[in-house]
């Protein structure tokens, strides 16, 4: 929305005096040292709420003697649903002054349900700042839009006024700062409204650099913990939940990973890496690594992401060995496979969808064993979770999504890209989203608006592929050789199967050769790898999808997690590509998989009792004590539809991944 400021004649002359301002104050320096000197000169004579002890001084006690000031440390005992409020910190004391006139001069109408954020476009005029501070503010903004979770796009400017109704049901005892309070406010989903300013009402102010990456700390710590223990509501609890469970994975997962053994390809892509990376530290001129005479020249084709960051870490950082941050690093990227997936789930049904799905997760064996060591697949799930998290997010605000989604969603493509090249699927999905919300947009705004339309979200496609191409290429020496073509290349090889491991592996009891598998032999894998309680959750996605998908807000993206999972199952076989090692190839939809499974359970708890989402979390017992019991050979996992592994012995291929051989070498060095 444009807004112009008239001049403090004008607005007393044609409009009716405005709601009160109150500046909130938490901080007793800001207070005495920044807030009063300027308040008491000012000729608007703004309210002052302090949360403190009553201060003593003599500006203080001249504001309350007029009934302009009040120190409390009851949280909502003095907020007025009328009133505007702004947050006078230490961040935006110092603008204060030109907040206060800007509030009183300006003709905005200030909604009291509403936050009020501040913003520059094209009518604003010529900025009288320098280029170096325009890119000082513009990597500021992108870092900020990207540690925050508010709607805020040009965080530089912190004219933020909050609405009283708004600050009623944001405020709590934990909210400290504006940003805390926005951040409140973006996590209730109280709607905020933008004021352009002109240039010369904008006044910049920013956090020093560590202190926004404090601020969104806090802001996380309070929304997920500290409020989530006062609340006392289901999605309270859930949030809690949600927290720990990923504290679970933060600090279980790296130290499982030392645990597990070298699978029968990591020696070989370890060599490669180390390659790899010397083209990069040499600046291009060793090209070993691209040469076909090489053992190990088939990974030219292969993304070479996590293997070239590993190598610089075991090389320059890390007092780890070489395998030891290998399988540290793989389990970072596992996590960030199975926090995206909760983040999913959360995204379209609540913080218990996204617990649950982040629980079953956890709880999944054979995604749990692949996360230690896989050093292609993982990487590759985790760049997909994340791209998809994003298209996501940036569907609910085409065609003009924040920087930061784009950004985010180019580096999950980047990050698949970049661990294989099947990854360029993720710009078919990136054109299906934006092409589902331009059809929507013409159905509901008329084909003539959305025609005027197109070309914005045409920029925004071109964008991300552009972004997401150089990311996959930034760490691929191949992919650099012939920016544009390469990738092609990479693709014909992987479609032909110029690279396929042609062997025989057990399936069904029958030693087969995999080039010959029947058709349900990847769906039958995912089925049989997966826990019941995942299972359950998908089949309860399936069945009930229809009746509950109106209770959603975004009913499309619902619709689009079942078509994730389903499309490259269908086109794999279609296309007749080759399988082998179970369904460690298709590990990328298995964040799908866990999103789908935790949005079942809770359309069933919609429909039933709050409970019921519980029962989810019992089941996950049978994958746990499973666990518990034979790691580090989580691999070798089969679910009770089987018979359990006992079941599968001799029926399916159990460790095609070598995992066991550490374990086998440790035994044989103790009894020898």
């Amino acid at each position: 929305m444009k807004k112009q400021k008239n001049t403090a004649q004008a607005e007393t002359a044609t409009t009716a005096p405005r709601a009160d301002l109150y500046l909130l104050v938490y901080d007793e320096k800001v207070l005495t040292q920044q807030v009063l000197p300027v308040v008491v000169k000012s000729r608007y004579q703004p309210h002052i709420l302090f949360y403190g002890h009553t201060p003593t001084g003599a500006q203080w006690l001249e504001w309350q003697a007029k009934g302009k000031a009040v120190a409390t440390n009851a949280v909502n005992e003095h907020i007025q649903p009328d009133a505007v409020y702004f947050v006078a910190d230490a961040y935006n004391a110092s603008i204060l002054d030109a907040a206060i006139t800007y509030y009183y001069t300006s003709k905005d109408k200030w909604q009291p349900s509403q936050a009020h954020l501040a913003a520059a476009d094209k009518v604003s005029g010529k900025s009288d700042l320098g280029w170096g501070t325009k890119i000082k503010y513009a990597f500021y903004n992108l870092l900020a839009q990207l540690l925050m979770p508010t709607s805020q796009r040009q965080h530089t400017y912190a004219f933020t006024f909050f609405g009283g109704e708004a600050v009623k049901a944001a405020i709590t005892s934990h909210t400290r700062t504006a940003q805390q309070l926005l951040a409140r406010c973006a996590y209730l989903e109280i709607p905020t409204e933008t004021h352009t300013l002109t240039a010369r009402e904008l006044k910049h102010t920013t956090h020093n650099w560590w202190g926004l990456w404090s601020e969104a700390f806090k802001v996380r710590l309070n929304w997920l913990v500290l409020d989530a223990l006062k609340e006392k509501s289901n999605q309270g609890i859930w949030r809690m939940v949600f927290a720990v469970l990923f504290m679970v994975g933060l600090l279980g997962m790296p130290l499982l990973s030392q645990e597990f053994g070298l699978t029968w390809d990591e020696p070989r892509h370890n060599d490669y890496s180390k390659l790899s990376l010397n083209y990069f530290t040499s600046f291009g001129e060793d090209t070993t690594c691209l040469q076909a005479n090489i053992p190990t020249q088939e990974f030219r084709y292969y993304g070479e992401h996590f293997n070239v960051i590993a190598a610089f870490l075991y090389t320059y950082i890390l007092p780890l060995g070489e395998f030891e941050t290998r399988h540290l690093l793989n389990a970072i990227y596992g996590l960030l496979a199975l926090l995206f997936a909760a983040l999913l789930a959360k995204e379209l049904g609540g913080w218990r969808a996204g617990s649950v799905a982040l629980l079953l997760g956890l709880m999944s064996p054979v995604f749990i064993a692949h996360s230690m060591n896989n050093p292609t697949d993982i990487p590759f799930a985790a760049g997909f979770a994340i791209a998809v998290y994003y298209l996501f997010k940036m569907y609910k605000s085409l065609p003009t999504p924040k920087a930061s989604h784009l950004l985010m969603a180019a580096v999950g493509i980047g990050m698949a890209v970049g661990s294989r090249v099947g990854g360029i699927l993720l710009y078919a999905y990136a054109a299906m989203f934006m092409g589902i919300h331009w059809l929507l947009t013409a159905k509901q705004h008329g084909m003539p608006y959305a025609m005027k339309q197109i070309l914005r979200y045409a920029k925004v496609l071109i964008v991300l592929v552009a972004a997401g191409h150089l990311l996959s290429i930034s760490l691929w020496p191949f992919g650099q050789q012939h920016i544009f073509t390469s990738w092609y290349e990479a693709f014909k090889k992987s479609t032909e199967g110029a690279y396929f491991t042609y062997n025989h592996e057990l399936f069904e009891g029958t030693r087969m050769y995999m080039a010959n598998v029947p058709w349900y032999y990847l769906p039958k894998f995912i089925v049989i790898n997966s826990p019941l309680a995942v299972l359950a959750g998908l089949a309860l996605l399936l069945l009930l999808t229809a009746v509950t998908y109106k209770k959603y807000r975004q009913p499309a993206l619902l619709f689009f997690v079942l078509f994730a999972i389903v499309f490259p199952v269908v086109y794999a076989e279609y296309k007749s590509l080759y399988y082998y090692n179970g369904w460690r190839h298709y590990l990328f939809i298995y964040p799908f998989i866990l999103a789908g499974a935790g949005l079942g359970w809770d359309m069933l708890t919609r429909l039933t009792h709050a409970a019921v989402a519980w029962v989810a979390v019992a089941l996950c017992a049978l994958p746990l004590w499973w666990m518990l019991q034979y790691t580090p050979n989580q691999t070798v996992y089969f679910n009770e539809l089987v018979g359990g592994t006992s079941g599968a012995y001799g029926q399916y291929e159990l460790d095609y991944y070598s995992n066991s051989c550490r374990e086998a070498g440790e035994w044989l060095a103790r009894e020898t």
